[in-house]
Parts: C-alpha cells; sequence; structure tokens
C-alpha cells in the first residue's frame, strides 16, 4: 500500500490499521504487531507497507504517518472469492412452468456479488431466479456467481422440461414440491 506521497529520504515509518499500530520503522528494525506479525514489511525508500497472506479481517481504514507526518486515510477492501452456487428446482403439477433457484451461503465477506443464468454462452437472466416454460428449448443451464475478483458456477441442469411435458430426471439438484390450494 502506497502512502499517496513521495519522499527524498525517510527515516521512521509508522502505519495503524483502524487507528491501532500494526508497523514501526525509526531506522532500526522494523516490527509488526498483531495479527500483522509475520505478515508485513516495509518498503523504506517509498514508506509503502507491504502484507502478505491477506484476510478478510485485514479489510479497514490504513493511516500511514512518515517521518512525524500524518497523511491521508487509504481503505482497503478483502474479499473472498464466491462459493459455489447450488440449484433448487420447483414444477407446477402439470410440469409445464418450472423455477430454478440459485442459491448460496452469501455474506459481506464476498462483496458485491451479482447472479447470472446461462445457456451456452447466453446470458438469460441476472436473478437468483429463472422460469422455464415449454418454450424453452435450451438443453441445459447453469447459475453464476460472480464478485468483482472471482467467479463460479453451479453444476450444469439439464432442462426438467421436456417438449412433451415430462419431467425429465437429472442428478446434482434438489426437487421441491410447489404447494398448492389443494395440499395440507
Amino acid at each position: 500500500m502506497h502512502p499517496g506521497q513521495t519522499f527524498d529520504s525517510i527515516s521512521a515509518i509508522i502505519w495503524k490499521h483502524n487507528m491501532n499500530i500494526i508497523v514501526e520503522w525509526s531506522g532500526a528494525n522494523t516490527t509488526c504487531f498483531g495479527g500483522f506479525i509475520g505478515r508485513c514489511g516495509l518498503d523504506k525508500t517509498t514508506g509503502s507497507l507491504i502484507i502478505s497472506s491477506l484476510t478478510v479481517e485485514d479489510t479497514g481504514h490504513y493511516n500511514p504517518e512518515i517521518d512525524s507526518k500524518i497523511l491521508g486515510v487509504i481503505e482497503l477492501w478483502v474479499i473472498k472469492p464466491v462459493p459455489k452456487p447450488t440449484v433448487f428446482l420447483e414444477c407446477n403439477k402439470e410440469k409445464s412452468l418450472c423455477d430454478l433457484t440459485c442459491k448460496a451461503n452469501i455474506t459481506s465477506h464476498f462483496g458485491p456479488v451479482m447472479y447470472r443464468w446461462e445457456a451456452g454462452k447466453d446470458v438469460l437472466s441476472r436473478s437468483t431466479r429463472l422460469t422455464l416454460t415449454k418454450a424453452n428449448r435450451e438443453h441445459s443451464y447453469v447459475c453464476m456467481l460472480l464478485n468483482p475478483f472471482s467467479n463460479s458456477s453451479s453444476d450444469v441442469v439439464l432442462n426438467p422440461i421436456s417438449h412433451t411435458g415430462k419431467l425429465q430426471t437429472f442428478p446434482s439438484v434438489s426437487f421441491l414440491k410447489k404447494k398448492t390450494s389443494t395440499d395440507c
């Protein structure tokens, strides 16, 4: 992380994370503190902070202080790669209308997450649910989860509605029975 300024020479560096000192140097040894021990370092010519093995806990505000000059706040946001989504299937009694629902255990640690349904190279929807009817001719579907740094796809889901109106069977998808007004 660069402090945002250049210097002719540097004699002392302090970096804080969320107002707690995490590393300091004053011409002798570099000392790292807390969860940064063994993971931090400094470029003593630029004042840059180097953190290895980033974790979600490293997210936050960083404040550099070089030669007793307090510099601007730098915000770091560490996000996890998105998990593999699971597809759930729910069809009406006649098996002429089915909803594919894409689910994953998403928390704020994944950053902004986008859902996308694809059939081949075509993007069909950008929501968690895809509704299929007999008019859908694609043979298979995939749910994609994306964040700014990663993506993950579900197992391929075969079209559950054959063109004869019968339900096709296939592995890797959970079936849910849709409740109707006659169900108790």
